[in-house]
């Protein structure tokens, strides 16, 4: 789930919860460069392979820690599961990450409140 944070959370085949990691989101990176940083200033930019101006370099890098964030747990739990996984993105930013991310990587919009109205059901 891509927002003000990105969280990827891993389930075993049956639903069972494996544990997951926290980083900050897009624009909670760029924010970051912009305050922490002398002389980096936010302004649009485009994900380029070898950018070559500011914007893009910081557009490109925080898209790309993000990408490289959600494939690492990827390929762990590939690796505990033995096989493909199957990857769903929501969120604000997903359109950002989703052409940078692997073919089979699904956009579901409102992926929280799906998985709460599916909880919902289980006890009705």
């Amino acid at each position: 789930n891509a927002g003000t944070a990105i969280t990827v959370d891993s389930l075993s085949r049956d639903g069972r919860f494996l544990g997951g990691i926290i980083l900050p989101g897009l624009e909670t990176m760029l924010h970051a460069l912009e305050v922490r940083t002398a002389g980096l200033r936010r302004m649009p930019g485009s994900h380029r392979d070898f950018p070559t101006t500011t914007a893009d370099a910081m557009t490109t890098g925080v898209v790309d820690a993000a990408v490289g964030a959600v494939q690492r747990v990827q390929e762990r739990l590939a690796r505990r599961m033995a096989g493909e996984v199957r990857t769903l993105l929501s969120g604000g930013a997903a359109a950002s990450l989703r052409p940078h991310l692997a073919d089979g990587c699904e956009c579901v919009d409102q992926l929280v409140l799906e998985g709460l109205r599916v909880v919902a059901e289980g006890w009705a």
